[in-house]
């Protein structure tokens, strides 16, 4: 049985304190911001898979960018990287306080 914290919600992977010592939380968010889900990439561990799953979306969503779907998908996409990005950098942020790191 998993239990969950704060820093561990049930559909998220967990971001581990080695994790949190070896990234840089900037970097996380400057390439979600590039290029949705590098920055899951990034990270990788569990948030491996996240972050390919929505890479491969993003370029579908550019190739369906033909027909009307794709001008409604692509900013939906690229949206939910951005701000899963800021919420893994402030997840990271806030284990390093817990941890005592800088």
């Amino acid at each position: 049985m998993t239990t969950t914290t704060a820093l561990q919600p049930p559909n998220d992977g967990p971001i581990s304190v080695e994790t949190a010592q070896r990234k840089s939380i900037a970097l996380v968010v400057l390439l979600s911001l590039v290029l949705p889900g590098t920055g899951e990439i990034y990270l990788g561990g569990p948030l491996l898979r996240a972050g390919i799953l929505r890479l491969v979306s993003f370029a579908l969503a550019w190739l369906l960018i033909v027909g009307i779907i794709g001008i409604f998908l692509v900013p939906i996409v690229w949206l939910s990287s951005i701000i899963d990005g800021i919420r893994y950098a402030l997840r990271m942020q806030k284990l390093r306080r817990l941890e005592g790191l800088p």
